[in-house]
């Protein structure tokens, strides 16, 4: 009797752990769209309105949902792969030290994802640029909660060259193309880890123009 009862509690067991869904993703990454962006310019002196704070304040997600915390952090190395407008990585999941971060870029997704870049420098000297992004809550069109507050995400990396584009008509700079970024997500609930989960940032008009 002991020995049915215990071949009855490894079976239980065995069926709880194969109840592990997977992230199925479909349809996130394959829309284009420019998105608007929002800065804010202050009338006076004071803290910037193109800071990553007020952009992400006053660009809010578009589903309405709070945003996720903290932001994935990145960093490249100022390289013979990159450039002061070209980034090819690779990518560090932390912010450079050691110098100061200015020319900041954005851009955003078309869930209102942002990407804020940042050139790190040391007097003259370019050490590399800062990546933080804040993404936006996601649940894929099969039910799986892929971007969602007390989720793990990390590891960012793009496949493709990050083009930033110096022109400030918006008052900072803007990401011309960020395709296909990848980020990595752990397990969560009943579904399992998953990686290379793509966002693309866009580079977005300010009050419909560039």
């Amino acid at each position: 009797m002991k020995k049915i009862i215990f071949l009855i509690l490894i079976l239980a067991i065995s069926a709880c752990s194969g109840d592990k869904k997977k992230n199925k993703v479909s349809g996130r990454d394959n829309i284009s769209q420019t998105p608007n962006l929002n800065p804010i310019y202050p009338t006076t002196g004071g803290n910037s309105g193109t800071s990553f704070e007020a952009l992400l304040q006053n660009n809010p997600c578009k589903n309405g949902m709070a945003r996720i915390t903290p932001p994935v952090l990145a960093s490249t190395s100022f390289n013979n792969s990159n450039s002061r407008t070209s980034l090819r990585g690779p990518y560090n999941q932390n912010l450079l030290g050691g110098g100061n971060e200015s020319s900041a870029y954005v851009g955003l997704s078309y869930f209102n994802d942002l990407i804020y870049i940042t050139q790190v420098t040391n007097g003259s000297q370019v050490l590399g640029h800062n990546i933080r992004v804040s993404f936006c809550p996601y649940t894929s069109q099969y039910g799986a909660p892929l971007f969602v507050q007390g989720r793990d995400i990390r590891n960012f990396q793009s496949p493709n060259p990050i083009v930033l584009d110096q022109d400030r008509g918006c008052g900072i700079g803007l990401v011309d193309a960020a395709v296909s970024t990848t980020v990595d997500i752990g397990p969560f609930n009943l579904y399992n880890a998953a990686s290379g989960i793509p966002t693309t940032f866009f580079k977005p008009t300010c009050n419909g123009s560039y």
